[in-house]
């Protein structure tokens, strides 16, 4: 007769509570409205409760791209905050909802069109009274807010994703003119779709090439 050690079956861990969403949880901290201001689409979201520092934090998108794309981390921030804040996402001109750039904006000059946009939105919020204000960008994103700040704009601190920090001479109109051309190509290349999974593995990385 052999004995073995007596083997229980584990029991299932029990499925945690159903969370409220912090989507929404955000939805109520914030009073979120739909903007402009000279043609610059925007959202704006303002903390409801007792705040009167608070920082605000501006979201930049890159190109092809739309204000859209920061609702979740603009929103969900706010949970996870130090300190309560109030944000803005802009859609810069030739994007999303805002205006078209035409005439003597186009082609789009970065140093001009981004830092003026950037400026237009955050004078309409009376954001440059020298409240605590944080830039978050992406790509062309990104680099408008170093413009704007090597402009002036005062900045407390920025969170760049790959910024596009190229270093060529901006005065030269046939380097800037290839520059517009790699960026847009590589965004018109885009897919919102793939067949599978092994066809996206195979699709080659933008590179930019100068």
């Amino acid at each position: 007769l052999s004995l073995s050690p007596c083997r229980t079956k584990p029991q299932p861990k029990p499925k945690p509570k159903p969370k409220p969403s912090s989507l929404l949880a955000a939805r109520a901290m914030h009073r979120v409205e739909e903007k402009r201001s000279g043609g610059v689409a925007y959202t704006r979201g303002t903390w409801t409760g007792e705040s009167p520092r608070r920082p605000l934090v501006l979201y930049c998108h890159a190109t092809g791209f739309c204000k859209e794309v920061w609702d979740c981390l603009a929103l969900q921030e706010c949970i996870g905050a130090a300190a309560a804040h109030d944000f803005i996402a802009l859609d810069f001109r030739g994007h999303g909802d805002s205006d078209g750039l035409h005439g003597a904006d186009w082609p789009p000059k970065w140093e001009r069109c981004l830092v003026a946009d950037i400026i237009n939105v955050l004078e309409a919020e009376n954001a440059l009274d020298g409240r605590p204000l944080l830039g978050v960008g992406h790509s062309m994103g990104a680099s408008g807010l170093v413009l704007a700040a090597l402009s002036g704009v005062g900045f407390l601190g920025l969170v760049l994703f790959e910024p596009i920090l190229v270093p060529y001479d901006a005065t030269d109109a046939q380097q800037d003119q290839k520059v517009l051309q790699r960026l847009v190509a590589g965004a018109r290349r885009r897919r919102r779709r793939w067949r599978d999974g092994a066809e996206l593995k195979r699709c080659p990385a933008l590179t930019l090439t100068l």
